[in-house]
Formats: C-alpha cells, sequence, structure tokens
C-alpha cells in the first residue's frame, strides 16, 4: 500500500463515534485483525527491499571495485576507484539512493503501522474513559 492510502485509511478508521460507543468497542478487535495483517504484508515488503538492497550493494561495490564484467558492457566506467573511496561512490550511486529512499520509506510506514496497532491496543481505554465521562456530565 501507498503510504498516503494508510494514513487516510488510519485517520478514517481510528475516529470514535462518541454517540455510538457501543459499536465502536465491538469495532476495536476488526480493526486490530485489519492493521496486523496490513502490517504483515508491510514487514515482508521491508525486508524484500533490505535483500535487493543488499544484492544491489554488492554488486555495484563490485562494478566500482573493477570486478563488472558484462556490466561495463551495459554501463560504461573508464575510471578506477581506489578501495578507500568505494564507499563515496557508492553512496553516491543512483541505484543504492533509490532503493535507500524505497527503504526508508518502508520503515516509516512500519513505524506508522506500529504506532497504529499500539493506539488500537490503547482503544479500549480510551472509550471506558469517554463513557465514564459521559457518566460524569450527566450526573450518574
Amino acid at each position: 500500500m501507498k503510504i498516503e492510502e494508510i494514513k487516510a485509511a488510519i485517520e478514517a478508521d481510528l475516529k470514535i463515534d462518541r454517540f455510538n460507543l457501543v459499536d465502536e468497542s465491538a469495532r476495536t478487535p476488526n480493526l486490530f485483525s485489519k492493521y496486523i495483517q496490513i502490517y504483515t504484508d508491510e514487514k515482508i515488503r521491508l525486508r524484500m527491499l533490505q535483500r535487493k538492497y543488499s544484492e544491489s550493494y554488492i554488486q555495484r561495490r563490485e562494478f566500482y571495485a573493477g570486478n563488472g564484467g558484462d556490466k561495463y558492457k551495459e554501463e560504461p566506467f573508464d575510471r578506477k576507484v581506489i578501495r578507500q573511496d568505494l564507499d563515496i561512490w557508492l553512496d553516491a550511486d543512483s541505484k543504492i539512493q533509490d532503493l535507500k529512499d524505497r527503504l526508508t520509506l518502508q520503515e516509516v510506514i512500519i513505524d506508522i503501522l506500529e504506532r497504529t496497532l499500539k493506539e488500537i491496543n490503547q482503544r479500549s481505554y480510551t472509550i471506558r474513559n469517554m463513557t465514564e465521562m459521559i457518566k460524569f456530565e450527566s450526573g450518574q
């Protein structure tokens, strides 16, 4: 899922209708189930991106170290990079940067989902507090 879709879904799902607290309380397990499934899918996607990053990092490192083989035919590189400069070249490599950006975005998605799951776990306390406040306001 895209981050915008996740944020929009969270905003809609976590609203509590204070005039229908019984239904809101009953909806909590369904929300948890929904977001744990999304979290699981996104966590798997993160792991796949980490794997792809590691593989690409090794390939690009070999490329800059002069062991690119057939890669030089596809992407000519006429410089000799010394070992101590490899990290500088890898940090500036557009393919590596793209993967880092995707990894960072995926980590942000995971963080948002973890926070959402914690909020859903706290939801029953929030609903109970709202119920107590309504009782207090009505003088019961």
